[in-house]
């Protein structure tokens, strides 16, 4: 390829990053209530590894999809375990 029309590829990159195209909403943070993370400790209690079935059904009970149980379920053990180290 030529100098020139490995400008022009950089500057269309460069455009298309620069704001030309409209950007995404960034997503807001999914807090949960006293009584949702109550139930999502139970569960935690009960098992690490909810099954998809069981994440569906806490999830319905207490107004989650399931795809934010399971994130709850990745994150929430490793936030546990940090403020464990810090007592």
């Amino acid at each position: 390829m030529a100098d020139t029309e490995i400008d022009q590829k950089k500057n269309t990159q460069n455009q298309g990053a620069s704001g030309a195209a409209p950007q995404k909403k960034k997503r807001t943070r999914t807090l949960t209530t006293p009584h949702q993370a109550a139930v999502l400790h139970a569960l935690l209690a009960q098992s690490r590894f909810p099954t998809t079935a069981m994440r569906e059904e806490v999830g319905r009970a207490i107004g989650l999809s399931a795809r934010k149980v399971q994130i709850w379920f990745q994150v929430c053990p490793n936030v546990m375990s940090v403020y464990k180290h810090d007592l």
